[in-house]
């Protein structure tokens, strides 16, 4: 299943010459609420993207407690922390076998606890924290330097 902007019509070609045109299910333009259901019932989320700017998909999944894989890069392995499945963008057999691997309810469990421990991360409660601490440092007359190495 393909959520959001439409596949490119190369992709769509490959899914024709593998066979599996009639397997692929295309949600374009899908409402939050339906993506957080998709992330919810999924087995997971195979993210092997090979640019992004931060990689809100692989957040918003591991929220929801769906285990992600995605590609051993930034900043994808910055974002999906030690929660995720990762291998090389190229690496189709080692994706397959983790796909597989997480059908097996225990070893999904495993991985959905684990994102959902790496979701906290990016918390609300925890971002305005920080950025408190920031302010009352900044108030305090603490350089950028002083501040870093904190």
């Amino acid at each position: 299943m393909f959520a959001g902007e439409p596949l490119s019509a190369s992709l769509r070609s490959l899914g024709q010459a593998l066979g599996i045109a009639d397997r692929i299910v295309e949600l374009p333009g899908i409402s939050s609420e339906l993506l957080e259901g998709l992330y919810n019932c999924a087995v997971a989320l195979l993210f092997p993207s090979s640019a992004e700017g931060f990689g809100w998909p692989i957040a918003e999944a591991q929220a929801c407690g769906c285990p992600v894989l995605c590609v051993d890069r930034a900043p994808m392995n910055e974002v999906a922390g030690p929660a995720a499945l990762m291998h090389r963008l190229d690496d189709e057999a080692g994706f397959a076998a983790d796909i597989l691997r997480l059908t097996n309810p225990a070893e999904r469990e495993v991985w959905s606890a684990k994102s959902l421990e790496n979701a906290q991360r990016f918390s609300s409660a925890r971002m305005i924290s920080e950025y408190c601490a920031i302010y009352r440092s900044i108030a305090a007359g603490q350089t950028c330097a002083e501040l870093q190495s904190t």
